[in-house]
């Protein structure tokens, strides 16, 4: 008791030297360019450097974080934090959905965008030599002798709990008691957001969590594989592209590719291994832009005759060429990326996202098994393992990253069907935490990650930024979520799931050669795979060839299946969250939305409970 009672004591006067340390700053806003990289815009932006301790616990070293606001005119004091991805990402992430959000919500908050403490202009920050900071540098970050001889110990104070402490400290500087205080995080942002409910469940007045991202990175491939299986899979739920594949099952033609991938001819005369063939399926089903020629490449990698190989021979290079090229050039020319930090993104993969909260924790080896099994994989939990056996700086005790938060506050949780970065099984459990009255999760059809930016309408819009505005316009003392509109899903624009369009036949000749993007000849069948009649029907948890769903008022639908535990974000296949957001096929509800038959309908193996 004496201990305890001791270091509650210190820990109370540390608080209240640096809330003096805080409150005694004023904030220094110079004019400076909304875009991070150079480009112009007609939005005035104001920059300023927040200057702090770089342990929060112990008040030693010193940081300079870097932040960057746009003042709405009729804000007030109000504020939207938009908090980065990542890990590793900076504020200038979001610097091109300022200017449209600030109209769409009336200039009603300004907008505030901070670089987290080792990334973008904030100081120190955190890069190995491969290339300039501004620019980015290369993946792996992970220049031990270098980081340790520039940066010492400093690289402990770059953790999540220290950029928790920063939103507090800064939103108590720049805001009064009455200022309402928005809070918005995608993937990692998320994660920082839940941490910052931890600390201080008052602090915020509004959040929206945009396909979040929680550990252990151990599941990262697995639940990827899942959601590359589930986007192949809807290729059922539409009948030209059932046509497209002989009415064979998709899941059947990338697991025959696999099984037989020794025997394959295509592999074999390209010199493609089988991770190779992993990485470049994963990056393909990560692009909004590549995802309809997924299934087509498949198909030809399988087949493998004289023009598959050769649409193949010209394509995989092109693709890896212009995905990651693509990716150089962001990093170089626009702003969604400059500052990146891999060396930040690593401290945090490995002290806060690879650690499992209890059981078994898989050596790299066993990582790489299994890894080797699955479709979609890019070997980043290896990656990650291997390099905890170098990586010299240690975790930050002070948080704990499986735990959540509670709160009232008014809450949107969004997520993308076909998240490829965070699964949704992750924003399910944000949902199952926080799921109050007004508190709600969606899923978003047809989305990838950041579905404020991955949600494209037919109409040319944005759903989830449609989504994020109207949640923020409801106003204080209105905000519920279960009073959106939601008819943005209803004009989602579909995946090009039969690559049909326009669009895909340019893209497919742009970078295969071909604008055939299917080819031509037989698909061979391994083993038996099972065909389904050409009126087969498919029911998927979300499809616009499907009926009107009725309107139901569903507080959470549970699936569980053989194994459950107390803690299912640590373990894979025990226990699957599904929200209102992803309602079952209209097939399982009378047209009164009673459920058909009982109130547990068992149904693929797991048992539905509404």
């Amino acid at each position: 008791f004496f201990f305890q009672f001791v270091t509650m004591r210190a820990t109370c006067l540390v608080i209240v030297c640096l809330i003096g340390f805080v409150s005694s700053q004023t904030l220094n806003w110079t004019p400076c360019p909304l875009f991070s990289n150079g480009d112009s815009s007609s939005v005035n932006a104001e920059c300023a450097t927040f200057n702090t301790v770089g342990d929060y616990t112990t008040q030693e070293g010193s940081v300079q974080i870097f932040i960057k606001r746009i003042v709405g005119s009729s804000s007030g004091g109000n504020i939207l934090w938009m908090v980065p991805d990542g890990p590793g990402l900076s504020g200038a992430m979001y610097e091109s959905i300022v200017q449209p959000l600030m109209s769409a919500t009336n200039q009603a908050y300004s907008i505030y965008l901070m670089d987290h403490r080792g990334t973008g202009q904030s100081i120190p920050s955190l890069h190995c030599p491969d290339e300039p900071a501004i620019n980015g540098e290369l993946p792996e970050g992970d220049c031990i002798t270098y980081l340790d001889e520039t940066y010492g110990d400093t690289i402990e104070y770059m953790n999540t709990y220290a950029i928790v402490r920063d939103y507090i400290s800064l939103t108590e500087l720049i805001t009064n008691s009455d200022d309402r205080v928005l809070f918005y995080g995608s993937g990692y942002g998320a994660f920082v957001i839940n941490q910052i409910i931890i600390q201080d469940p008052n602090l915020i007045d509004l959040v929206v969590m945009d396909s979040a991202l929680l550990p252990s990175i151990v599941n990262y491939d697995e639940y990827a594989h899942d959601a590359g299986l589930r986007l192949l899979n809807r290729c059922q739920s539409f009948s030209e592209c059932r046509d497209k594949v002989d009415n064979n099952d998709p899941e059947d033609i990338i697991e025959d590719l696999f099984n037989n991938f020794p025997n394959l001819d295509c592999p074999r005369q390209l010199g493609l291994e089988k991770s190779e063939i992993q990485t470049i399926f994963r990056n393909m089903a990560t692009d909004l832009d590549y995802r309809p020629l997924l299934l087509p490449v498949v198909v030809r990698v399988l087949r493998c005759n004289g023009d598959d190989l050769e649409y193949l021979r010209t394509g995989i290079e092109t693709f890896n060429e212009f995905y990651y090229e693509t990716y150089k050039l962001r990093a170089e020319n626009s702003s969604f990326v400059t500052g990146e930090s891999y060396v930040f993104r690593n401290n945090i993969q490995l002290n806060e996202f690879l650690r499992i909260d209890r059981g078994f924790q898989p050596s790299s080896t066993e990582l790489v098994a299994i890894s080797e099994q699955l479709y979609f994989s890019n070997y980043l939990p290896t990656f990650v393992s291997q390099l905890s056996n170098t990586w010299i700086w240690g975790e930050n005790n002070n948080l704990d990253p499986y735990e959540f938060g509670t709160s009232e506050v008014p809450m949107l949780i969004l997520s993308g069907e076909f998240d490829m970065q965070a699964n949704t099984i992750y924003s399910a459990r944000l949902a199952d935490i926080y799921d109050n009255r007004f508190q709600r999760f969606l899923e978003i059809p047809f989305a990838g990650h950041n579905v404020l930016f991955d949600s494209p309408t037919q109409s040319g819009g944005i759903c989830g930024f449609e989504l994020i505005a109207e949640f923020i316009n409801q106003g204080p003392g209105n905000w519920d979520p279960y009073e959106l509109s939601i008819q943005c899903i209803s004009r989602l624009e579909p995946i090009d799931f039969d690559a049909s369009t326009q669009k895909t036949l340019a893209l497919s000749e742009l970078t295969f050669g071909n604008r055939d993007p299917w080819g031509s000849g037989n698909i061979p069948v391994f083993g038996g795979s099972v065909s389904f009649s050409s009126d087969y029907v498919f029911n998927p948890f979300s499809s616009n060839d499907l009926p009107t769903i009725p309107n139901l008022s569903l507080s959470r639908i549970i699936v569980f299946d053989s194994y459950d535990t107390s803690r299912p974000q640590t373990n894979r296949n025990t226990l699957s969250y599904i929200s209102t957001g992803i309602l079952p096929p209209s097939g399982w509800f009378s047209s009164d939305g009673a459920v058909i038959g009982s109130a547990s309908t068992l149904t693929n193996g797991f048992i539905i409970i509404l």
